[in-house]
């Protein structure tokens, strides 16, 4: 029987499988039972990992290989810069860095990836991830890699805009928020939230354009500014005012130009939301 390379992408409401047959990458998903994940944390591990395992099982998967991508809330990251690996797990530890890492140390999993003149932080619970590993554990499946869906679709963005733009305002929803990520060269400088309960849309744009105006300031860095809107078709157009032409600023969302199709195999699914589907090319394309 041959190994099955599977991505899973789990977030607060369903869960993702994707898989490829012949030159196609398939998708498939199943709405989570109400209140089964909760601020990232699976809740129901028995009955997720149970639809987990139907999911595959009704597609006609077999052999599966997985790899999850765990949801939005519960992961963390931090830009360190001028740290060098050998120092990571000191900096992490210490509580009276400027870092103010939110997880504890003894209590939580962490990786760093290089970026620029410092590392990328990434860290996750240890008790949201042995949650995962378990909810897979029970669907009888292989786990061969877990990564964020944050950190996926940052990968997609940056191979699309690598040559387009210096500086990406990436902005999403985020459940009820708004998240803004701002990337130079790259890196993922800042992450900021904006509540959007009881806020007319106008005053958070606002609020979102006076974060990047700043940001801009303090990097001193001059050239186009890229915009990414990771939004639904029916809500992109309310954005489009944050572009400001007069200051060389322009729209980077464009198709994915890769040799990677998702088809949901006219199961009805869903269509994938925008962030979903970066982050699964983001998964995808490191095999290409």
């Amino acid at each position: 029987m041959a190994a099955r390379r599977v991505v899973a992408l789990a977030t607060e409401r369903r869960l993702i499988c994707c898989w490829q047959v012949k030159s196609v990458w398939c998708w498939r998903s199943v709405d989570w039972p109400s209140d089964a994940c909760v601020g990232g944390m699976p809740a129901q591990r028995d009955a997720m990992g149970e639809m987990l395992a139907e999911l595959l099982f009704e597609s006609d998967v077999i052999g599966a290989q997985l790899e999850l991508l765990l949801p939005l809330d519960g992961v963390d990251w931090r830009v360190l810069d001028g740290v060098q690996s050998d120092f990571i797990d000191s900096v992490l530890a210490d509580q009276d860095q400027p870092l103010q890492w939110p997880l504890n140390p003894l209590e939580s999993y962490s990786c760093v990836s290089p970026c620029s003149d410092g590392l990328l932080a990434i860290g996750v619970s240890r008790s949201m991830l042995l949650s995962w590993i378990d909810v897979v554990e029970q669907a009888d499946l292989p786990l061969r890699r877990v990564d964020w869906i944050l950190m996926s679709a940052l990968r997609t963005i940056n191979y699309l805009t690598v040559d387009r733009a210096r500086q990406v305002a990436w902005l999403f929803p985020h459940g009820s928020a708004l998240r803004l990520v701002l990337i130079q060269d790259g890196v993922p400088e800042v992450d900021h939230i904006f509540s959007m309960a009881d806020k007319p849309l106008n005053i958070v744009m606002s609020e979102v354009r006076r974060t990047v105006s700043a940001w801009q300031q303090l990097m001193n860095v001059r050239g186009m500014l890229g915009w990414w809107f990771s939004f639904p078709d029916s809500l992109q157009q309310s954005f489009m005012e944050l572009i400001d032409i007069d200051r060389d600023e322009r729209l980077l969302n464009q198709v994915f130009d890769g040799n990677i199709e998702l088809s949901d195999g006219l199961h009805g699914d869903e269509p994938l939301e925008p962030l979903e589907h970066l982050a699964l090319l983001g998964m995808l394309k490191e095999m290409t």
